[in-house]
C-alpha cells in the first residue's frame, strides 16, 4: 500500500496525521516512513485554491425565514448510501 493510496482512502488525511497513524502502529501493515516529499495529491492542491472574498457591500440580508435560500447538487458518487448517486443541500440565508 503506497502512501498516496492510503492518503486518498483515509479521506485525504493530512501528512501530520498520516505520520501519527503510522507511528502508533494501531493499523497492521503500515511500516512506511513518511516525509513531506512522499506524495503530491492533485485533489488536495486543487482544494487549496485561493479565491477573492465575495463583496459584502450591497448584499441583501434575509429578514424572514426562507426569504433567501441557496442550494447545491453534489455528485455523482459511487457506492453511496442506498445506491443514490447525488445529494442536494439547502441553506436558509
Amino acid at each position: 500500500l503506497d502512501i498516496l493510496t492510503l492518503h486518498c482512502r483515509l479521506g485525504h488525511l493530512n501528512i501530520s496525521d498520516l505520520r501519527k497513524l503510522v507511528a502508533s502502529k494501531i493499523v497492521d501493515g503500515l511500516d512506511m516512513r513518511i516525509s513531506g516529499d512522499d506524495f503530491s495529491c492533485e485533489a488536495c492542491l486543487a482544494g487549496k485554491t485561493v479565491c477573492k472574498p465575495l463583496p459584502t457591500e450591497g448584499r441583501k440580508r434575509a429578514t424572514h425565514v426562507l426569504e433567501i435560500g441557496h442550494s447545491d447538487i453534489c455528485g455523482p458518487f459511487l457506492n453511496f448510501i442506498g445506491g443514490s448517486q447525488y445529494f442536494i443541500t439547502f441553506v436558509d440565508d
